[in-house]
């Protein structure tokens, strides 16, 4: 048995390890610490911050099948954990808290308040960058653009103009308030709109669909109906604010 300290994020790759994030103080510092637990029930510790470090607390933590590494979100960065004994590195975002560095080097760009990660295939990352009201984009080249969203929160009681068949390119419609993100194998982003309740799906080609939820959030639990079991349109189903996201391989 080992004891964990305030977890704050977790992660699981292929080989089914299971990757913890937790916050732990040691001789009155504040010490981040990522640690694994293999299959078998093992765990070890794969990174822990020197003593007087500031790595900063882990929001959201996935990890990278093309690299083999962790990707840590934390203090307004995005970055990448080796492994043990070896340094994290920033691969997105500066300690300036902003917005700027769309189409260059994502280790120039500024996020604000980033909150949830994702990485596909190809090692192409998906942050979600809350307090700018966008979803971005960091490819394998290290060149971050935004992917969807304005930069301007849409209005909760007036969301933008969506057609018919609920498409719309996706850097021209304005995003609530963001949670939880994840890729899908067709490399389809999803993404949570808590702030509408729905769940959104940005395509390979910049088309924003929604895929669940009905823009009006049941705070007691997702139903259709009078039944919370039953089937039907996920887009005619009302679901609780959405947090966190994953998608089936």
């Amino acid at each position: 048995q080992s004891p964990l300290s305030s977890p704050t994020a977790i992660a699981l790759d292929p080989a089914g390890n299971l990757y913890i994030a937790e916050d732990t103080v040691e001789n009155f510092f504040n010490i981040t610490k990522i640690r694994r637990v293999d299959p078998g029930g093992t765990i070890t510790t794969v990174y822990q911050a020197p003593t007087g470090v500031n790595f900063p607390s882990v929001v959201d933590m996935v990890f990278d099948t093309s690299s083999g590494t962790l990707l840590t979100i934390g203090q307004d960065r995005v970055w990448r954990v080796p492994g043990t004994g070896v340094e994290p590195i920033v691969v997105a975002g500066t300690d300036a808290t902003g917005f700027g560095g769309d189409h260059d080097l994502a280790i120039a760009a500024k996020l604000n308040n980033p909150s949830g990660l994702a990485v596909d295939a190809s090692g192409n990352i998906y942050i979600v960058d809350r307090s700018n009201f966008r979803i971005r984009k960091v490819d394998a080249a290290g060149i971050i653009r935004t992917i969807a969203g304005t930069g301007v929160q849409s209005p909760l009681n007036a969301p933008d103009s969506i057609p018919e068949d609920r498409l719309a390119i996706a850097t021209r419609i304005r995003l609530a308030p963001l949670a939880g993100i994840a890729v899908a194998p067709d490399g389809d982003v999803l993404f949570a709109e808590a702030g509408y309740a729905i769940i959104r799906r940005i395509t390979p080609n910049g088309i924003l669909k929604t895929c669940a939820g009905s823009l009006a959030p049941d705070v007691v639990g997702a139903t259709i109906g009078d039944d919370p079991l039953a089937s039907g349109s996920a887009l005619d189903t009302k679901i609780g604010l959405p947090g966190a996201l994953t998608a089936s391989p």
